[in-house]
């Protein structure tokens, strides 16, 4: 685990990366445009997905005025852009389309909830789960939030990978 992490680490090729907007349009979202970025593989259907929206909206009003950029990315071939957009209606977060999964493809993201964090030099620095456990009452290692806070201070994030479970 710690040379994959070390690899993860220092792959570079995240520079920029191409989403559709819930218009439809093509979206680049570009690394070296924030100190961080948030990728976060969602879903309209999935139960532990969904369980964590307020936790989503909580990672964005914290970080996203701190200098973190998200993109909250649909990525399953089952939800179209109109079932996209009924969920997204209910969110406040940029959502974006992964038409034909390539986002989630590079990104290795296999299950929703998932997260990947991608530094101004576009090499992933974090990729994993949210938190520790889907029901918020019995969170105690907040992942994320705590790999974004390392970037952000200009630190290395001590726990590259976790496991994401969804």
């Amino acid at each position: 685990m710690i040379a994959l992490a070390a690899a993860l680490a220092l792959a570079p090729g995240f520079g920029e990366f191409v989403l559709r907007d819930l218009t439809g349009r093509e979206t680049t979202i570009r690394a070296a445009d924030a100190k961080v970025t948030a990728v976060i593989f969602i879903s309209t259907v999935c139960p532990v997905s969904q369980e964590y929206e307020r936790r989503y909206a909580v990672l964005f009003e914290t970080f996203a005025p701190l200098g973190a950029r998200f993109a909250f990315v649909y990525s399953n071939r089952n939800e179209p852009l109109p079932e996209i957009r009924r969920h997204a209606a209910g969110l406040t977060l940029p959502v974006y389309q992964d038409e034909g999964q390539r986002a989630a493809d590079r990104f290795e993201a296999a299950v929703t909830p998932s997260a990947v964090l991608v530094n101004a030099r576009g090499e992933v620095v974090y990729r994993g789960r949210i938190d520790d456990a889907a029901n918020p009452a019995r969170v105690k290692d907040r992942s994320l939030e705590n790999a974004i806070r390392a970037v952000l201070a200009g630190k290395r994030v001590t726990v590259p990978e976790t496991k994401a479970f969804g």
